[in-house]
């Protein structure tokens, strides 16, 4: 997943955060050049995630192209849509809505195994961010509308 200044996913997740649902994040680690932008754009978000106590978790091993939440045990939504404008509006991507059934467990179980595999960014480690990555950064955030 990403989070882009403006996008709706940024807006969802302070909307849970506030409200105390969300509580874990997963972020793909891909060294592809094209994708590099977008991750550093994602990761000048983390310090408002983290110090509002979600775990963020940053997969090594490779890419996880599927976006999946799980509430409360009884409700998940499992598919590849991003909850941006572009994903919902425009493209043609697809998820599909579980409520009580058992392969909500599986996606629990899942996501468990995943975060074995995966680094957890802490809070104090974001603030060892050098300045010019911080500075990067901001310049994306600024530009990230036109992304």
């Amino acid at each position: 997943g990403y989070l882009e200044k403006g996008n709706f996913d940024k807006e969802l997740f302070r909307w849970c955060l506030i409200n105390g649902y969300c509580h874990f994040y997963l972020m793909n680690i891909n060294n592809e050049d094209y994708k590099k932008k977008v991750f550093e754009l994602t990761r000048a978000n983390y310090r408002m995630l983290l110090r509002r106590g979600v775990e963020i978790y940053e997969y090594t091993p490779g890419f996880v192209h599927a976006k999946m939440f799980v509430v409360d045990g009884k409700m998940a939504t499992v598919g590849t849509i991003n909850l941006d404008f572009r994903s919902l509006f425009l493209h043609s991507e697809n998820g599909c809505f579980l409520y009580k059934t058992d392969s909500i467990k599986d996606i629990e179980k899942d996501f468990e195994e995943t975060f074995k595999v995966s680094q957890r960014i802490t809070y104090e480690e974001f603030l060892k961010t050098p300045w010019h990555k911080r500075l990067l950064r901001f310049i994306l955030k600024v530009f990230a509308p036109l992304m």
